[in-house]
């Protein structure tokens, strides 16, 4: 991600244990790398301990500082992280990656965050996925759910939210929605539970919730193959936009060119009817999307010019 100082700071997971990364304390560690506007190095360090330690999502907060989301199987970590096979471990950094708190999060399966959002009252929204039916989890629907969890300023958790069926679901993304509540989307390949149906394949899940945790309404676009979506973004006029890859060339999918396309679609939903009402937008309009998408995740189009991104 840029960071306002004009710098880019970088999460990865690696597992050597020399050159750059010469203090490894397992298997796999998270890094957090930052360098200045000139690219020099100016501090790294890992996190995490004698397991595997996999860098998940990063967020720059307003005060300079961090916050990073790690899935971790290490058992001597401190405080513990042994509330399943692989739990969520968030890490609040200051300005120099120096930890000021850390929070477990998960239950007593597999557990992995996608992303991160701040929001207004200091606290935090996490999307990710969960296959567990315990711990900090519940309303689990199968295999493998999309989790939502909303957190404190101290990353405790206010509400959590499952979102799927009886197959493998996840939440890649979220968005707030004006005027209050959440966007999120991801993938499924459920029919049932909160699904109404499947596409074919992986569908791209998109889902509505209130700023209380409840699940508004959720809908999936696709067609038979492997479809699924990684960026959200909702209007004030209740048009939403969303971002991923697309493999299908039936159902809702069109035009596709090879194997996996960028997919850009916009809906609009009558919040009584729900209408599924989209269209691919044209060349000026992904043109926008992806500017506006560059800008909310601190991307500097000067080194990579949108055009050259969707390949206008």
């Amino acid at each position: 991600i840029a960071t306002y100082d004009g710098g880019v700071l970088m999460a990865c997971t690696a597992n050597s244990s020399d050159g750059d990364f010469s203090t490894s304390h397992g298997e796999f560690d998270a890094w957090l790398v930052k360098l200045d506007v000139n690219n020099a190095l100016q501090w790294k360090r890992n996190y995490g301990g004698s397991g595997t330690d996999n860098a998940d999502a990063l967020l720059q907060l307003e005060d300079g500082g961090y916050l990073l989301a790690t899935s971790t199987d290490s058992p001597e970590l401190d405080p513990p992280c042994t509330l399943g096979l692989t739990d969520i471990r968030l890490i609040r950094t200051d300005a120099n990656g120096e930890p000021i708190w850390v929070q477990c999060l998960g239950g007593g399966h597999r557990e992995s965050a996608q992303c991160l959002m701040s929001t207004d009252d200091g606290g935090f929204l996490l999307a990710g996925e969960t296959n567990s039916l315990d711990g900090d989890v519940s309303g689990q629907h199968g295999y493998n759910d999309g989790w939502l969890a909303r957190l404190d300023d101290a990353g405790n958790i206010l509400w959590q939210r499952c979102i799927g069926g009886t197959s493998s679901d996840r939440l890649r993304s979220a968005s707030p929605r004006p005027g209050g509540g959440w966007m999120a989307v991801g993938s499924t390949d459920s029919e049932d539970g909160d699904l109404p149906g499947n596409q074919g394949g992986y569908d791209l899940m998109l889902a509505a919730i209130s700023a209380q945790g409840e699940l508004e309404w959720v809908r999936n676009y696709g067609g038979s193959a492997f479809d699924f979506g990684t960026y959200v973004h909702a209007e004030a006029d209740g048009t939403i936009t969303a971002i991923g890859h697309a493999s299908s060339n039936n159902g809702d999918c069109s035009g596709n060119h090879g194997e996996a396309d960028l997919w850009i679609l916009r809906t609009e939903h009558d919040a009584a009817g729900l209408p599924k009402r989209f269209s691919i937008c044209d060349s000026g309009d992904q043109l926008s999307i992806v500017k506006r998408c560059m800008n909310e995740f601190s991307i500097d189009d000067r080194k990579f010019d949108a055009q050259k991104v969707l390949g206008l």
